[in-house]
C-alpha cells in the first residue's frame, strides 16, 4: 500500500521518483499503464496526493 504523508520530501522533485516501480504499482492496481492516462506523471501523483507542485511526499 502506499500512503501519502503530509510532509513534502524536502530537496527532492519527481526525478528522484524510481519510475520504473511506479509505472508497475500503476498497473498493479489500475489494470492501465501510465502512458495509457494522457496524463504527465506529475499530474497522476498530484491526483493520487502523492506529490504537490513537483515535489514527492515522503514517508
Amino acid at each position: 500500500m502506499v500512503r501519502a504523508d503530509t510532509q513534502l520530501g524536502r530537496d527532492s522533485n519527481l526525478d528522484d521518483l524510481d519510475h520504473e516501480y511506479f509505472d508497475q504499482y500503476f498497473f498493479k492496481v489500475y489494470d492501465k499503464k501510465v502512458e495509457e492516462t494522457g496524463l504527465p506523471v506529475n499530474q497522476i501523483l498530484k491526483n493520487m496526493k502523492l506529490a504537490e507542485d513537483d515535489q514527492p511526499k515522503i514517508n
